[in-house]
């Protein structure tokens, strides 16, 4: 659980304060959402991120 909270506040960071580095943010989303199976609130945030990005959604993010 722990690393789930450490790896959403790194990924809501990025998002925040540093959209335009793509690399990174797909890297621990993909960790995030596929890895560690994480979700809560992220799916939105991440997939508005997507969209504004204009990026193509990933394999392993499931919008529900």
């Amino acid at each position: 659980m722990h690393e789930k909270d450490i790896c959403r506040s790194q990924l809501l960071l990025l998002i925040a304060n540093y959209p335009e580095d793509r690399v990174e943010i797909m890297k621990l989303a993909e960790h995030y959402f596929s890895d560690l199976k994480a979700n809560w609130y992220m799916s939105s945030i991440f997939n508005t991120w997507l969209i504004s990005n204009k990026l193509e959604k990933p394999d392993w993010f499931d919008v529900n």
